[in-house]
């Protein structure tokens, strides 16, 4: 399947939206829950970052589906305007490697719906 860097950007009504929120919500808990953490007022920074982590881990997981990530790489590097390979500096590779992150996870929420 080729990599469509325009299919994470899809646009979704206010209702749809709510019922995201919801989703979300309720898979934060679930997440927390089988992390042994107990969200709330008392939960420590070290805790919530595990549940975002595992939320985040989780997402580009599914986002790595179907997918073709060396292709993905490769597109993302054009866009910024990076050459990558062996001389490229950790700070082109970073940014590419960010960019993959945040398209990743945004295509492992629309498969989570």
């Amino acid at each position: 399947m080729q990599y469509n860097k325009n299919s994470s950007n899809a646009s979704s009504s206010s209702s749809s939206s709510n019922k995201a929120n919801k989703v979300n919500s309720q898979y934060k808990y679930e997440v927390a829950s089988e992390l042994g953490v107990n969200l709330g007022p008392d939960a420590t920074s070290r805790d919530n970052g595990r549940v975002g982590g595992q939320i985040t881990k989780e997402l580009v997981n599914r986002g790595k589906q179907n997918i073709d990530q060396n292709q993905m790489k490769y597109e993302i590097a054009d866009e910024l305007g990076i050459e990558i390979g062996p001389d490229a500096t950790a700070r082109s590779n970073g940014r590419v490697g960010g960019r993959m992150t945040q398209e990743l996870v945004n295509k492992g929420k629309t498969n989570a719906n």
